[in-house]
């Protein structure tokens, strides 16, 4: 299945000779809302404007969003989001130029297609979307839901909001900085500052192949299908 380079522009007011952030698109026919994932680890997919597709295994969970047989029962825009640069030390995760980066992709897909924008951040992904939820009420604005995926110990939301939250987690994820347990009790702590809708929903089964922290349940391998199907029911609850 191919995408598409698309190349956002930075945000107004943003310091001179800021590169621009590549995304790799995977349009829907009949697109009901836009999909964007930060990936995790370095966060540099190193994308090109011939690249045409991404055999990272977040974007290949999300792919049959964009299917055009919508086998999900919902169809929706994916869109991947690069970083020109390895999102290292994790710091810059929190950094106002990382954190900028999504809002003017989150801003750009929601001017181009006009359909609400769900933001989903999976492992080191997942402290992008919360400190990018924390930065500022302006940004929040900007994305209509939320899905915290495979997420590490210490992200927080710190502040109150108001819309519809999904924590995905496998119950067997291996990696040393994602447990189970305290995706759990990050949860009960968002679902007592969110004025909207939290849930939590566990991906069971598929294997334990690889590096734990890089493969096996903590990226849903073989178990993909699940991860999806909670996603795609989750926003389907939520869409207007």
């Amino acid at each position: 299945m191919a995408g598409d380079i698309i190349v956002v522009p930075p945000l107004l007011g943003s310091e001179p000779n800021t590169p621009s952030t590549l995304t790799l698109l995977y349009p829907a026919a009949k697109a009901q809302a836009t999909l964007i994932l930060i990936p995790g680890g370095e966060g540099h997919l190193r994308f090109t404007e011939a690249q045409k597709d991404t055999r990272n295994a977040s974007a290949v969970l999300l792919k049959p969003f964009a299917h055009s047989n919508i086998p999900l029962g919902i169809s929706a825009n994916v869109v991947i989001v690069d970083s020109p640069y390895e999102i290292f030390p994790y710091s810059r995760r929190r950094s106002k130029d990382h954190l900028d980066r999504i809002a003017a992709v989150a801003q750009f897909y929601r001017q181009r297609d006009q359909l609400p924008v769900w933001l989903m951040g999976h492992s080191w992904g997942s402290v992008s979307v919360t400190e990018f939820i924390n930065r500022s009420t302006n940004d929040s604005t900007l994305i209509d839901g939320l899905i915290v995926s495979g997420s590490r110990f210490d992200i927080e939301i710190k502040t109150g909001i108001h819309m519809p939250v999904l924590f995905l987690h496998h119950v067997q994820d291996a990696c040393i900085a994602t447990p189970y347990t305290n995706a759990k009790s990050n949860f009960s702590k968002t679902k007592t500052l969110n004025k909207g809708n939290t849930e939590f929903l566990t991906v069971k089964g598929g294997e334990s192949k690889g590096e734990p922290c890089r493969d096996g349940y903590h990226m849903y391998h073989g178990s993909y299908d699940m991860a999806a199907e909670h996603i795609a029911k989750f926003i389907l609850r939520h869409l207007q």
